[in-house]
């Protein structure tokens, strides 16, 4: 269970007590996905953690995309991401142009499972900025990473 949060772990174990063993990997990417989707809604200086959890207020920039702003977009999200999800590594989001939907940003941050050996730990979200500023994350279903 050690890929999973602690309150996480304490749930399992309340649960069942004799499992004890490691966290499978649905488990693991569920908490990490939960985790980002509270990460990226959260405002920079907003949080009693660290001053600098979180990403910027972003809504300005929806309105507005242009290269420059898609580029610090990119940057904030890898950045916090790299800093305060330390299950993920070889982090990377690449903005993904959405023509049904101009007002919304859609980025695909993709990473590795850091606690996971083999070819199977890659793993893919799909985010969606929305031009109120908030960020909708879900996990991208892929055949091969």
């Amino acid at each position: 269970m050690e890929g999973t949060r602690l309150l996480e772990r304490i749930r399992a174990l309340a649960r069942d007590p004799k499992d004890r063993k490691a966290a499978d990997v649905e488990t693991l990417q569920s908490s990490i996905l939960n985790h980002l989707g509270r990460m990226l809604n959260t405002r920079q200086g907003s949080s009693v953690i660290a001053s600098d959890y979180g990403v910027p207020d972003f809504s300005a920039l929806c309105t507005a995309p242009n290269a420059g702003n898609i580029a610090l977009i990119e940057k904030a999200i890898t950045e916090v991401v790299q800093r305060y999800e330390p299950r993920l590594r070889n982090i990377a989001v690449q903005f993904s142009e959405d023509r049904d939907e101009p007002l919304k940003m859609r980025f695909t941050l993709s990473a590795e499972l850091s606690d996971v050996q083999g070819e199977d730990n890659g793993i893919v979200f799909q985010t969606v900025l929305s031009p109120n500023g908030r960020i909708s994350i879900r996990r991208q279903q892929t055949t091969a990473f």
